[in-house]
C-alpha cells in the first residue's frame, strides 16, 4: 500500500474515533470502508486464484 494511501487510512480512522456528528461519521466510515475494500478484495482474489 502506498504511503499516501496508508496516511489517508490512518487519518480517516482518527477522524472516525472522535466524530460525533452522525452524518459526518457515516461519510467518513463509507470512505474508510471503500478504501479498505479496494485494498483487501484484490488480495483475497489473488489468494483464491
Amino acid at each position: 500500500m502506498p504511503a499516501q494511501q496508508r496516511e489517508r487510512l490512518v487519518e480517516l480512522a482518527a477522524q472516525v474515533a472522535v466524530e460525533s456528528d452522525p452524518s459526518k461519521l457515516r461519510a467518513l466510515l463509507l470512505e474508510l470502508n471503500k478504501m479498505l475494500n479496494t485494498k483487501i478484495l484484490p488480495e483475497k482474489e489473488e489468494k483464491t486464484s
